[in-house]
């Protein structure tokens, strides 16, 4: 007799809800760090079972179907949240629900799972205004009443801010907006097994008192809380992707473990769109039009081969085709982020030395460096170190302690002017490094050294840099200059500190005599 009076229970329950048991939802605020009371109590409304969060670890979310989720700050989001996100992500690519009402907005993307690529404005324009955009789902005529295009409306900030519906995936289920049917204020979308809902409405700050905007809006959360317990899952379960450019990308694609009945679904057609021009995947028929047809067997190992050089991130869709048990054609459609490491690659780099002679100052400084990377998603900066005091770059900027940065535009017809006094050092180094740094951060060096090198200071038997400079100099004025007066010859040879300006070298031929 108790048997049969709880299967009718259980029965009236599915009827009522559209689901057997109360969904377990989890209630959590980022300011307290915890669950509020006033999230427990829509919960309740919507007939699921409120679960205080005190923790966002993998632990806590486990056995948690929704995770409920408010920011009541204006201007950041939660430490505990921001660093709990890994465990989150896993939690919702697990089939979880993730629902989440945001004050700050700004760079949202960055606290939603698989948000990357979205562009979500904090913005007051429209604040007092929301529409409805779906009015067949729970969050428009679910256990809290009936919302329409007035419901939402004439709050201090019904809104916060929007996102742009053309940066959101193509699965993607939008549900409220603000009067430009493209600003959407409430959205949904799958990830993995599960499902991410955000909306930019300050919700904490109506659940609080009756009467009025307040009412109409925790009759909006109850809604949105069965919504979240009720949405269907897909039969298909992807994985976000990563990985190095240049490289094989592991796609992670299967059907869903979790997916009712799934042993009398029979998968008819899978297909992968949005692959750009130059990638390619290791299975499947490519249509030549950035979609490519693959068969159930062909997901086991699959790979995306990524444009040449390219670090752009990727976004395919996923789209199945299945017949169910009652031979009916149900369709699966999941987004799959593929996030494209970018990797820099060695630029080429050659330099010459230079060999100044005489009284020449200012000399050539012979630099080629390029990019080998084709996207243009690097850039080259070249450095050159060592440059002595009093000495300046034709181009570039001076950036102190003998540093110069350089454009490769600046290499073009680079010198250096030297200052007087360095014609008589025997030689230094430049150094030279070239860096091509990616957009994202990555870089990669090469280095080189340009040797200068004054000739007259190295006058010898054999050549300009042996430095054998021992035995008898000899001046020899061509021009009748009186300053030649000055003997030179000596057992140590020239000094080549010393200043043979003085000495009228314009008018000078110096040579070097074996003894």
């Amino acid at each position: 007799m108790n048997g049969k009076i709880c299967a009718l229970l259980a029965a009236l329950l599915l009827l009522l809800t559209g689901h057997s048991l109360a969904a377990n939802v989890g209630y959590y605020d980022m300011s307290s760090q915890q669950g509020v009371s006033s999230q427990a109590a829509v919960i309740t409304t919507a007939g699921e079972t409120p679960v205080l969060i005190t923790d966002l670890s993998a632990g806590d979310l486990a056995g948690i179907d929704v995770l409920f989720v408010q920011n009541p700050s204006n201007g950041s989001y939660g430490f505990e949240y921001t660093s709990r996100l890994a465990d989150i992500e896993a939690a919702v690519n697990a089939g979880m629900v993730l629902i989440i009402h945001d004050r700050y907005v700004t760079a949202a993307e960055s606290i939603l799972p698989g948000g990357a690529g979205f562009t979500i404005l904090r913005d007051f324009t429209h604040s007092r205004d929301i529409d409805v955009l779906d009015d067949t789902t729970l969050v428009t005529d679910g256990p809290g009443g009936i919302i329409n295009d007035t419901s939402l409306d004439l709050g201090t900030s019904s809104s916060h801010g929007y996102t742009e519906a053309a940066s959101l995936p193509g699965d993607a289920v939008l549900l409220l907006s603000t009067t430009d049917p493209t600003h959407i204020v409430t959205f949904a979308y799958p990830f993995g097994a599960g499902w991410v809902i955000y909306s930019t409405i300050p919700l904490d700050f109506y659940l609080n008192g009756s009467g009025g905007i307040r009412t109409q809006m925790q009759n909006y959360a109850a809604n949105v809380v069965a919504y979240a317990a009720n949405i269907t899952p897909s039969f298909l379960a992807v994985t976000p992707a990563s990985g190095d450019e240049d490289t094989a990308i592991p796609l992670d694609i299967s059907l869903n473990p979790d997916f009712p009945d799934l042993g009398d679904l029979v998968v008819q057609s899978i297909v992968i769109s949005g692959v750009p021009d130059g990638a390619s995947l290791s299975a499947g028929i490519d249509n030549g039009d950035g979609t490519w047809d693959l068969t159930l067997a062909e997901l086991d190992g699959l790979q995306l081969f990524p444009p040449a050089d390219s670090n752009v991130d990727i976004t395919l869709t996923v789209t199945a085709e299945a017949l169910n048990a009652l031979d009916e054609l149900v369709t699966a459609v999941q987004s799959l982020f593929v996030d494209l490491i970018g990797v820099a690659d060695d630029p080429t780099l050659a330099t010459q030395n230079t060999f100044p002679f005489g009284l020449q100052i200012v000399v050539p400084v012979e630099i080629e460096a390029e990019l080998t990377d084709t996207d243009s998603s690097e850039t080259l900066t070249v450095t050159i170190s060592n440059v002595p005091d009093d000495a300046f770059l034709s181009a570039g900027v001076n950036m102190g302690g003998g540093n110069w940065l350089l454009t490769p535009a600046d290499l073009n017809g680079l010198r250096i002017a030297l200052p007087f006094r360095l014609r008589y050092y025997v030689k230094w180094d430049l150094g030279v490094a070239a860096t091509a740094t990616e957009d994202d951060g990555s870089a990669t060096t090469l280095m080189d050294t340009i040797k200068v090198i004054y000739l007259e200071a190295f006058i010898d038997d054999d050549t300009a840099s042996d430095g054998n400079d021992d035995g008898t100099v000899i001046v020899v004025t061509t021009d009748g200059d009186s300053g030649g007066g000055c003997s030179l010859g000596g057992a140590a040879g020239i000094d080549p500190m010393f200043p043979l300006l003085a000495f009228g070298a314009l008018g000078y031929l110096v040579r070097r005599r074996k003894d």
